[in-house]
């Protein structure tokens, strides 16, 4: 929800020269080839599966060191980044 209330509040400041449709919303029309009308709801609809199913992984993660939820939220943010999940090549 943080990340969420982060990409909304930062893209409403970028120049409109440098705005496109945000990572969720690209991810669904590439991966589930969404019509315009479903693509909305589908985009926020993978965006909190997505960030359930991180919060699943890590109940099963052992609690040692540094890694805390905070660092565990911030590995799959920028994982999701850099991994193969992002549509541009």
């Amino acid at each position: 929800m943080a990340m969420t209330a982060a990409m909304r509040h930062l893209f409403a400041e970028l120049p409109l020269e440098n705005r496109y449709p945000l990572p969720p919303r690209e991810m669904t029309e590439e991966i589930l080839q969404a019509s315009d009308r479903n693509l909305p709801i589908l985009a926020v609809l993978s965006h909190f599966g997505y960030g359930a199913a991180a919060g699943v992984i890590f109940t099963f993660l052992p609690r040692t060191g540094i890694f805390t939820g905070a660092t565990y939220g911030v590995c799959v943010c920028v994982g999701r980044q850099l991994s193969w999940l992002d549509p541009k090549p």
